[in-house]
């Protein structure tokens, strides 16, 4: 079994995976596909180029969690996110319907590595406890098991997976 396979049977399930054409979304869709889903790939392509062949999870940002100068903008807007994660969530939990989130921290995906210099990637990967970025494949791992069956008892929630950003007194 190699490291992209899924062991969690998604066969018979529905995802709609938004931003999904690139990135952490990409990552997440084909995980799910590979895990037996129907996936509704969407973003700013068409379908056709990025595919071939009820939980709800909405990918927030680290910067949704913790406020950085001059983000003011993007941490608002992600900020929003857990908020509607929050009000979805209570409303839509006695139908069966979970809503949460994700903030991933600093994920080494193609977009970032074309905008980090080493010197930059060096330096954030020096203030993440894990010592390190992560990568797309980990966020969608947890973001899997996020809208599986494995997950029942987790409603409204914004959950970091950043190598300990959140929890670190030296990041604030």
């Amino acid at each position: 079994m190699d490291a992209n396979s899924c062991q969690l049977d998604f066969e018979g399930k529905t995802a709609i995976v938004t931003g999904s054409t690139r990135g952490i979304g990409r990552a997440i869709a084909d995980l799910l596909w590979d895990c037996g889903a129907s996936v509704i790939y969407t973003g700013t392509k068409r379908f056709s180029e990025v595919a071939a062949g009820g939980r709800i999870l909405n990918v927030s940002s680290l910067f949704g969690v913790i406020g950085r100068p001059n983000r003011h903008c993007y941490t608002a807007t992600k900020s929003a996110l857990s908020g509607v994660t929050r009000s979805a969530g209570l409303e839509l939990a006695r139908e069966g319907i979970l809503v949460n989130a994700i903030a991933p921290g600093f994920i080494l995906t193609d977009m970032t590595k074309s905008m980090l210099s080493p010197e930059r990637r060096k330096s954030l990967e020096e203030i993440v406890p894990i010592g390190r970025m992560g990568n797309e494949l980990e966020i969608a791992r947890f973001s899997v098991f996020m809208v599986s069956d494995m997950n029942t008892y987790l409603v409204g929630q914004t959950i970091a997976v950043d190598g300990g950003i959140t929890v670190s007194p030296g990041f604030s």
